[in-house]
């Protein structure tokens, strides 16, 4: 990230901000100086509580908004607390081995990542709802293939079903405006109305 992009009092600002257990997580595991102030901003939208958010990264082509998320995504992979271990689910929809993604590719990669999670850090009761919603939505979906909101409840349920755990989940959707209108997934339709926060992180500070 080219710091001559951001004013220095922004990332005091931000790392002022990021205290306790996620700042000691990055320093030990040796990212804490190497993250600018945008890079930690995101860090502090995906792991400061259970609520959703769509977090949009905005910016002309090629100038590495997708780097930026992957990279991001990847230093919170697994982030551990005392009271907390955050999963960054990640998806680019032309990343799934599918030539024309559709909503239910989408959801069967959150689907399987969920279940995973849900098998590791759930107890068998609350495993079983977990694989039970799947199961219903993907039923739904199958139905109504371009019904966006399926998808929107099934993440934003996901999380409210790991309330009770040291679970928090960051769903990071990539690309979402290049994929065919036929799938019914425009990103500007996934508004702030479904999920209990926007934020916006303009590509253009973050390359």
């Amino acid at each position: 990230m080219r710091k001559h992009l951001y004013p220095p009092r922004f990332e005091q600002t931000i790392r002022e901000r990021l205290t306790g257990e996620v700042k000691n997580w990055l320093i030990e595991n040796k990212s804490w100086d190497k993250l600018g102030p945008y890079e930690l901003q995101l860090i502090d939208l995906m792991s400061d509580d259970m609520k959703p958010k769509f977090i949009s990264v905005k910016g002309t082509v090629g100038i590495g908004k997708s780097t930026f998320l992957r990279y991001v995504t990847s230093i919170c992979e697994g982030m551990e607390a005392s009271d907390f271990t955050l999963y960054s689910l990640y998806v680019d929809p032309f990343e799934l081995g599918d030539d024309d993604p559709t909503m239910l590719s989408i959801f069967n990669f959150f689907r399987g990542k969920i279940a995973h999670i849900s098998a590791t850090h759930l107890d068998a009761s609350a495993h079983r709802i977990v694989l039970e919603t799947a199961s219903r939505y993907d039923e739904m979906i199958k139905k109504n293939p371009q019904e966006t909101s399926y998808l929107i409840e099934f993440v934003s349920l996901s999380c409210r079903l790991f309330k009770n755990s040291n679970v928090r989940l960051a769903f990071v959707f990539d690309n979402l405006d290049l994929l065919p209108s036929k799938t019914g997934l425009p990103p500007l339709k996934w508004s702030s109305a479904m999920f209990r926060k926007t934020e916006d992180i303009h590509g253009k500070q973050a390359t």
